[in-house]
């Protein structure tokens, strides 16, 4: 599976009196889980999203500390900038949220067909391609959103309540673009199909590299092909198994993106607030 690189950002350690603020410590706490969680190897789970929140929650008790909001109210530019960043991750939240919901109403009416061996069943896989199509678009317009966010520079004066809330949008960027990197998986073709069959026949590590989407979109698309009837047969056995897996991870990610998207509406309300309160 192609991941978006860890590198897209710059990250440096951030010195925080851990000893002397709980608070501080947490944050430094959930930053240090998710960077630990990029390191890894990822499929579509929801666990990104779960130390997301866990993140935004803990940054949320730290911008309501007074050094923190005399801290902001001196980085007014900075502020409006992380603000208006935070806005178009909302929108690529939606965006995200609308493509997964899509997702799973037609995994929901495939299933259907399936399960009552619908002659028309090629009828639905066309038809959930259709939307495949439609979605690995709107991933292409989040990521090109997500690349028109400006990098924000390391603080010149090593304010350490503006380095955190830098890392705190680089990792939401990170989250965010791997999301729509699987969302958008390639299209079905005969070569991952094959890649498929070849794996599980050798045990290749190969296998490792194509995520949940993929295998789905492949069984769909073999099963579509009906080169024989065997394989057409194996391809929608498959296809079931498969589908059914992928509707408990992507109600999973769902709920999950509910949380982040109250979590990015309730830091920019904050945000604002401390520019307006002074």
């Amino acid at each position: 599976m192609e991941t978006c690189s860890s590198n897209s950002f710059s990250h440096r350690s951030i010195s925080l009196p851990t000893k002397t603020n709980p608070i501080l410590h947490r944050v430094e706490e959930c930053l240090a889980v998710a960077k630990g969680w990029q390191a890894q190897p990822h499929s579509l789970t929801s666990n990104g999203l779960a130390h997301l929140k866990d993140l935004f929650f803990c940054t949320g008790n730290f911008l309501q500390m007074a050094y923190s909001q005399q801290a902001l109210r001196r980085k007014e530019k900075f502020v409006n900038q992380l603000m208006d960043d935070f806005l178009r991750l909302l929108d690529v939240c939606g965006m995200v949220k609308d493509s997964v919901q899509q997702m799973r109403e037609q995994q929901e009416a495939l299933q259907s067909m399936f399960r009552r061996r619908d002659q028309n069943l090629h009828v639905g896989i066309s038809r959930y391609q259709s939307t495949r199509k439609r979605m690995r678009k709107e991933m292409i317009k989040c990521q090109q959103m997500m690349k028109t966010m400006e990098v924000l520079a390391f603080p010149s004066d090593d304010c350490k309540v503006e380095a955190i809330l830098r890392d705190v949008k680089t990792n939401t960027v990170y989250v965010f673009e791997l999301l729509a990197s699987i969302i958008s998986a390639r299209n079905p073709s005969w070569s991952v199909f094959s890649r498929l069959l070849s794996s599980k026949r050798q045990n290749s590590p190969d296998e490792e590299n194509i995520n949940e989407i993929e295998r789905l979109d492949a069984a769909l698309f073999a099963a579509c092909g009906q080169l024989n009837k065997e394989l057409a047969e194996d391809s929608v056995q498959s296809a079931q198994r498969l589908m059914e897996n992928l509707d408990r991870c992507l109600r999973g990610v769902e709920d999950e993106l509910e949380g982040v998207f109250r979590c990015l509406i309730n830091a920019r309300v904050t945000l604002l607030n401390i520019l307006t309160c002074s």
